[in-house]
């Protein structure tokens, strides 16, 4: 009896503890299952928030290097230097023109003229009331045979143009002179010394000769009546 006692017990400890086992398993399973169905939406959300971060700061970033890149081009834009056109060329109206070796200006009544390089602008558009002012023509450092092509056009360009002087123009005979006749209205005519071997030679008269029915009254600071 004691025996069969003993064995009933034990047998409700093995039933007791099994439960419990099981109780605990079923504990453990539904504490489990709780804490996966609650990370779960926690992870997503948090990958999802992260993802989202990434997205903006990628987006700050991008509009902060398109702030820098639109600084710089309009910092860029505000210091280039502004190519600018003379208004006199601008309006087809020119006072001066300028290169490497050349240069032709109106300056008060003076046209000068310096280099080959200046003939080709004789024949252009001119400011109109700064060309009527001009009445001495300065041909300088420049072959006179270059200079022949354009002396019909001068008093086209220049109708008030008179006075005319050559400085190292490499005059040299006295058939260039003829040239000279296609001005029509030169009242006084100046060839320096300097440049011109003309000058070495009985040139004064011949020029007379040739221009005194267009108007030469002055030829180097003399009346040309001294002359005859």
């Amino acid at each position: 009896m004691s025996s069969l006692r003993k064995s009933t017990e034990c047998a409700t400890e093995v039933i007791t503890s099994t439960g419990s086992e099981n109780n605990s398993d079923s504990g453990s399973s539904i504490s489990t299952n709780t804490t996966h169905s609650n990370i779960t939406p926690l992870s997503l959300s948090s990958e999802s928030n992260s993802k989202s971060s990434q997205k903006n700061l990628r987006n700050i970033k991008s509009a902060g290097n398109f702030q820098s890149v639109q600084a710089k081009v309009n910092s860029r834009a505000s210091t280039a230097k502004v190519r600018r056109s003379s208004p006199t060329v601008a309006s087809g109206y020119r006072e001066r023109e300028q290169g490497g070796d050349y240069l032709i200006e109106i300056c008060g009544r003076h046209l000068n003229i310096y280099g080959h390089g200046a003939v080709r602008f004789v024949d252009k558009p001119w400011s109109q009331s700064k060309a009527s002012d001009v009445t001495t023509v300065n041909f300088n450092y420049a072959n006179f045979n270059s200079f022949t092509t354009v002396l019909n056009k001068i008093k086209l360009r220049f109708p008030n143009s008179e006075h005319f002087t050559f400085k190292e123009t490499n005059i040299q005979y006295l058939g260039q002179l003829n040239a000279l006749a296609e001005i029509q209205g030169i009242s006084s005519l100046l060839i320096e010394e300097e440049g011109n071997p003309i000058t070495s030679k009985d040139w004064k008269t011949y020029a007379i000769y040739r221009l005194s029915h267009w108007g030469l009254k002055m030829i180097n600071g003399q009346e040309v009546k001294h002359y005859k």
